[in-house]
């Protein structure tokens, strides 16, 4: 059966949030799966007995800032397509997203889209990506890295992406068409130097795609928008939980599919909003 849009969501946590949002997604034009982290066993198991979820079983322990994160976007796309699923978009949220406008609109766009990608990107040079180079330029993840990154500092030596490739980062949380997609997986199983260099970046999974795109034939058919209103605080590394102080600004972003951070409790509010919104 084919359903215009595939949903993966990624979460680990907040159960009664996930529920939540699972169901605001239901939609005939939608399939949703969901990634339970390897290590939440238990709510996996929870899951598993107790809803109709579609859960990923080849799961990863996912790890901050690390090539595990795009290890669960791959593994969990292959599923999806191995087991015959037909779609034309691949989105990919988190556990504490929440749709800002009801699953009719997005199709509605995204339909109107099909061989479009909506992703941020920005050119990682010294004047783009303030501080990100330093992410690829030294190594992590390796033995002694502090050692590694304090000769190569010493030294001046800096990594350089593989194949030439332009380094583009942006936000990992991505609606790519499946083309695109399938472009991205294709490359990096005939690529295997480039996963291996992306093992030993910080935050891979904010480079890899946009830097795949961006040097390819499809970076024409990317739009520069990741379709997400998230609220930063500059110097945290993680965005604001979103409260009801956040529903205008939220409603006058333009065409947003999902707000981020939000919490069941501190979100209350703003998620019954954006429920009646969307009713």
């Amino acid at each position: 059966m084919h359903q215009p849009v595939c949903i993966l969501i990624m979460a680990h946590s907040h159960e009664e949030l996930l529920k939540n949002l699972h169901e605001r997604l239901q939609h005939p034009q939608v399939r949703v799966f969901v990634h339970i982290d390897k290590k939440s066993q238990a709510l996996y198991e929870k899951l598993s007995s107790q809803t109709s979820m579609q859960l990923i079983k080849e799961r990863v322990d996912v790890q901050w800032a690390h090539i595990s994160q795009l290890q669960a976007y791959f593994s969990s796309y292959k599923e999806i397509v191995a087991a015959g699923h037909q779609f034309d978009h691949f989105i990919v949220i988190s556990g504490q997203d929440f749709p800002v406008v009801a699953p009719e609109k997005m199709v509605e766009f995204l339909v109107a889209h099909k061989n479009k990608s909506m992703i941020s990107f920005v050119p990682l040079s010294k004047d783009g990506w303030t501080g990100a180079m330093k992410r690829f330029h030294y190594h992590y993840y390796i033995r002694m890295e502090k050692l590694w990154r304090g000769l190569m500092m010493l030294t001046g030596i800096r990594r350089q992406f593989p194949f030439g490739l332009n380094p583009f980062g942006g936000s990992q949380w991505i609606n790519l068409c499946r083309k695109h997609m399938d472009y991205v997986i294709d490359f990096c199983d005939k690529h295997v130097s480039l996963m291996n260099f992306m093992a030993t970046v910080r935050f891979p999974e904010e480079m890899l795609l946009q830097t795949l795109l961006q040097n390819s034939e499809y970076k024409n058919d990317c739009i520069n928008d990741d379709m997400r209103y998230i609220k930063w605080t500059h110097g945290k590394s993680n965005p604001e939980i979103l409260t009801e102080e956040h529903y205008r600004e939220i409603m006058n972003a333009g065409l947003k599919f999902f707000a981020r951070k939000v919490d069941l409790k501190q979100s209350a509010s703003l998620i019954a909003l954006l429920n009646e919104k969307n009713t």
